[in-house]
């Protein structure tokens, strides 16, 4: 009921929002440039580059070793020029307290001149190595002004399975991944910050983006516990990360 309400809070702020300049855009945790987890529209211009790396921590609840997630990304604008364009990127993350790694390649492409009140594209992750779930979904993004902005998506996951790590959507108490999932999101500029939440098909996150200088951002974000944390006994706590972009 509560996540029902959230989702309702963000497709309101969606039904409000008129055609503007677009926010811009930065990587999200998973790999190409988006909110905190999710995804946008939005796509690196011709040229732009970004290299980032976050770490948090999964809080063990049960007495078992907390698990430390280290996530590792580089995204690139193949082409276009803000209004639609090709990225791409790599996703690397280790999973200390579980031994193992993954990596994914993500890739976006933003369509010109499709919604009517913002910018729309499809995407996708393919795992390279490790037991990630491949991914594709399709999402828009509407600028209400130049500072504010909300994100709007759905996917699926195509390597269905137990004990496959899913990015998003959840797992059911079989460990059964969500087969298709809804994502949400909103950003909003504030001097040299950006405020931001979304909705992965799974939990909330809420983040804070810091702008010190031109080409570097500093990341303080929080996850809340979904159906993982549930299953295995753990509790997220709050994640630090840097982004330098050229």
């Amino acid at each position: 009921m509560r996540t029902d309400r959230r989702i309702l809070v963000l497709s309101t702020l969606l039904s409000l929002t008129m055609a503007a300049l677009p926010a811009p855009a930065t990587p999200a945790l998973y790999g190409s440039s988006g909110l905190i987890r999710i995804p946008t529209a939005y796509t690196l211009c011709r040229g732009e580059f970004d290299a980032a790396v976050d770490l948090h921590y999964a809080r063990s609840t049960a007495g078992a070793p907390d698990v430390r997630f280290l996530d590792q990304r580089v995204v690139t604008g193949v082409f276009g020029d803000g209004d639609h364009g090709l990225e791409l990127g790599v996703h690397r993350e280790s999973i200390d307290a579980a031994a193992g790694s993954s990596t994914a390649i993500t890739g976006k492409y933003r369509f010109p001149g499709i919604l009517p009140l913002g910018a729309f594209a499809i995407g996708g992750r393919v795992n390279v190595g490790g037991q990630d779930q491949n991914a594709v979904y399709v999402v828009g993004s509407t600028s209400a002004a130049k500072s504010f902005a909300v994100h709007y998506g759905a996917g699926a996951n195509l390597s269905n399975g137990r004990g496959l790590f899913s990015h998003y959507g959840g797992k059911d108490d079989g460990l059964d991944t969500d087969r298709f999932f809804a994502m949400f999101g909103a950003e909003m500029d504030w001097n040299d910050f950006k405020l931001n939440v979304d909705f992965n098909g799974d939990t909330m996150a809420y983040g804070i983006n810091y702008f010190p200088a031109d080409s570097v951002v500093c990341n303080v974000f929080y996850i809340n516990n979904g159906d993982m944390e549930r299953l295995t006994g753990t509790r997220q706590s709050v994640g630090l990360g840097v982004t330098v972009q050229f």
